[in-house]
């Protein structure tokens, strides 16, 4: 993966992993909502600490598993955030495997 791609890779990951916090503190902590997100948050925030350090990508977490991780509602609720997470994972994912 080029330079470019990497550091937009990385600056997407970062604004990601805000708003997935973000969203995640919106919902009662011992909520379905705020579960999924928060092991979504330590899942991507797994892959960046990785990116950013230039380490080995090791993280498993593919794209075609995150609606069935997510649910529905979670889907229907926040379309936008769900595409965003799905292409970082699938970007991450062809980093790995390149």
């Amino acid at each position: 993966m080029s330079t470019i791609n990497m550091e937009y890779l990385i600056k997407e990951g970062r604004e990601l992993l805000q708003n997935l916090e973000d969203l995640a503190s919106s919902y009662h902590v011992k909520s379905d909502m705020h579960e999924k997100l928060s092991w979504e948050t330590v899942g991507i925030g797994g892959m960046l600490s990785q990116l950013v350090s230039g380490s080995e990508l090791t993280h498993s977490l593919i794209s075609s598993n995150l609606e069935k991780e997510w649910g529905q509602e979670l889907v229907d609720s926040h379309p936008d955030l769900f595409k965003r997470v799905y292409r970082f994972r699938d970007a991450y994912y062809r980093a790995k495997n390149t």
